[in-house]
């Protein structure tokens, strides 16, 4: 939720203030992903999938206009891997879990990093970029997706032409 809350909450609300959404979200995502560069087991897959993950994120929180509807899909990414399976997330790994899987027995490929979780992996990836084009498609299909180009400034300066 801290994540959330500085990045999609704080940051997201101060820069698109003055610059277009897109920018927004560029700098969302880009923060999201070094925000994750020190954790244990960082790798090159988990750093794309980190980057992609916080391109949809900032992409449903425009989309949406709700940051708790990223926050709680972003608490069930996490309490899922981390205390439902017990397994690292994002290189964190907990103490107590309900399955208590052991994610050290294994090892890594393309479908899972023991040592940075289900986000070093290939799956993770899939996953993330499919809520991305989920997204970009709804915006298409809601003739939403010029407003990518627009501040809150030049969206509330036309909500006020249109309203004279």
């Amino acid at each position: 939720a801290s994540e959330e809350l500085w990045l999609r909450g704080f940051l997201y609300e101060r820069i698109n203030i003055h610059y277009p959404l897109w920018v927004t979200i560029l700098v969302n995502t880009l923060f999201f992903g070094a925000l994750h560069l020190l954790n244990d087991g960082i790798s090159v897959l988990a750093i794309v999938d980190l980057v992609i993950c916080g391109f949809a994120y900032s992409l449903l929180r425009w989309y949406t206009g709700s940051l708790w509807v990223v926050m709680g899909l972003h608490t069930m990414w996490n309490f899922t891997q981390n205390f439902l399976f017990g397994l690292p997330n994002s290189g964190l790994v907990s103490e107590f879990s309900v399955l208590h899987l052991d994610a050290a027995n294994g090892t890594s490929n393309l479908i899972y990093d023991y040592a940075f979780g289900v986000e070093g992996a290939f799956p993770a990836i899939l996953v993330h970029a499919s809520l991305v084009i989920l997204v970009l498609l709804l915006a298409r299909r809601d003739g939403r997706l010029g407003e990518l180009r627009l501040s809150y400034e030049t969206r509330a300066a036309g909500k006020e032409e249109r309203s004279i």
